[in-house]
């Protein structure tokens, strides 16, 4: 049974990657994980992350974005 994700970590789309991670790291920090279903060290690094992200659950916004579905937002601008 999936359990729901916590509000403090999250998936971020190329659509909503300013607003979500932007516009929020006006208001407090936020991890962005770039990471890809198919990268062995990404899966080794989410749970660390998501612990951290658990440990600072009000201070530490964790943006997780895949890059197989929004490959233009680590790019973007960077022409």
């Amino acid at each position: 049974m999936n359990q729901p994700t916590p509000a403090y970590s999250f998936d971020v789309t190329s659509a909503d990657f300013d607003k979500l991670v932007v516009q929020a790291s006006f208001d407090q920090p936020v991890l962005v994980d770039f990471w890809a279903e198919w990268c062995a060290p990404c899966k080794v690094m989410l749970p660390i992350l998501e612990q951290i992200a658990e440990d600072y659950q009000c201070e530490l916004l964790l943006a997780k974005v895949c890059l197989l579905y929004t490959s233009d937002a680590a790019d973007d601008g960077e022409s």
